[in-house]
């Protein structure tokens, strides 16, 4: 009696089929399904399915597990949720865009079977389409994006210390290649769609997957060398601002690298420049072997340590973040005027007042009166504010003047000196 099995149309044997026809496929050999489905026991049948469903879990709280979202956190919290602030658009969307790819290629998870022929007889474990597509296609593409984004962090950097037009028009330029050839990599990974992985016989196309290989690991040398000349062109230009006078006082890698901006961009690329140098190689020992030797493969490539390498300058950018608001060089909300002495003074002031605002550079307490009621003490001016002689006077040594670095709001405390609420008790 003959029996139909529904399940046998999924599988693609011996024909040509379109994409949707690809992806909605169990394999290319229905015989090796039913071989696979006879030979797993119920406990490992139950086992595939708990493990789909970890891997359906893992999708929901996948954002919260990525790397860089507790960074991400830490820097909304210390800017206060100001989404005003260039750097945390480009935080905001690096994150975006990566833990997206991160998303996609968990998905791809979920099919970890496809049953295809092989050389020596049945592949479980075949490429599924659906794997390839949400994993090498769409999961490497949304990453890539969020690394484009976090790649115009150095040039956002050169843009606030750079005095020069000319410099940032290097910088941008040595960026733009840059990101382009990363541009090229996305598109690259389109080339190959899902229904093109197996050939009409419904065997894997090692060869063409062997010659595309070769391609992908070409294009990624030369992303690896537009990576070392932007960050060549980012260092040549923040070298200029290291060995300021400002900064004569920090004489120690720990505290250039905490208090000295300039140096911890200057030290992620010099890293960026070696690292990306030496995971070159391996890309062209893969290109060398694989022209002698066309019919072999033969993986050289460090892929997973480029990434990681790679990865550390993205960190970069938190730290260099957190380091800029914990020595008060960057604004975290519209109401807080903090700027870095490194940078040029961003106020057009008359007589130190900008729009009713008074900013004080290396504020001195100066001893003019040992009377703490005397009326001089309701007076404020750019240069000073008067305090009786009372333990105060070791502020006006140099250095500590780094210390005493206010913006001060002239309406509020100017209403308060009218009312006499600004007193010198309040120093005492």
């Amino acid at each position: 009696m003959f029996e139909y099995n529904f399940e046998e149309p999924q599988f693609i044997q011996n024909r040509t089929a379109g994409l949707i026809e690809w992806l909605s496929s169990k394999g290319t050999n229905y015989t090796c399904y039913k071989q696979f489905k006879d030979s797993i026991t119920e406990a490992q049948n139950l086992d595939l399915s708990v493990s789909t469903v970890r891997t359906l879990v893992g999708i929901v709280y996948k954002p919260l597990q990525y790397t860089f979202f507790y960074w991400t956190m830490i820097l909304f919290i210390l800017y206060k949720f100001n989404f005003k602030h260039r750097v945390m658009k480009l935080t905001l969307i690096f994150y975006t865009f990566r833990t997206l790819g991160e998303l996609f290629k968990l998905i791809g998870d979920i099919w970890p079977h496809y049953f295809v022929n092989g050389s020596s007889g049945c592949v479980f474990d075949g490429m599924h389409p659906r794997k390839w597509l949400f994993k090498m296609e769409l999961g490497n593409i949304f990453s890539i994006l969020g690394e484009i984004i976090g790649d115009l962090y150095p040039l956002l950097r050169i843009s606030e210390i750079s005095e020069s037009k000319r410099e940032v028009i290097y910088v941008f330029i040595s960026c733009t290649i840059f990101n382009i050839s990363k541009i090229g990599l996305a598109i690259y990974n389109l080339t190959l769609g899902p229904e093109n992985l197996y050939n009409i016989n419904g065997v894997y196309r090692e060869d063409q997957m062997s010659k595309r290989n070769t391609y992908y690991t070409f294009i990624q040398l030369i992303i690896t060398y537009a990576s070392v000349i932007y960050s060549i062109f980012v260092w040549i230009v923040v070298r200029r601002y290291i060995n300021q006078v400002k900064y004569s006082e920090f004489n120690s890698f720990t505290k250039k690298f905490k208090n000295v901006p300039e140096y911890r961009l200057s030290c992620m690329q010099i890293f960026n420049i070696i690292s990306m140098l030496l995971v070159s190689s391996a890309g062209i020992l893969q290109m060398i072997y694989y022209k002698k030797n066309p019919k072999t493969e033969v993986d050289f490539t460090m892929e997973e340590l480029r990434d990681y390498l790679a990865g550390l300058q993205y960190f970069m950018i938190f730290v260099d973040q957190i380091f800029l608001i914990h020595s008060h060089n960057v604004p975290t909300s519209n109401s807080t005027e903090l700027y870095s002495n490194g940078y040029s003074n961003k106020y057009s002031s008359n007589n130190g007042v900008t729009s009713g605002r008074f900013h004080y550079e290396n504020l001195n307490y100066n001893a003019s009166n040992n009377d703490p009621n005397n009326n001089n003490n309701n007076n404020i001016n750019n240069n000073n504010i008067p305090i009786s002689n009372n333990g105060f006077g070791f502020l006006n040594d140099n250095k500590y003047k780094g210390l005493t670095s206010y913006s001060i709001d002239y309406n509020k405390y100017n209403k308060m000196s009218m009312n006499n609420e600004w007193n010198y008790n309040k120093y005492k």
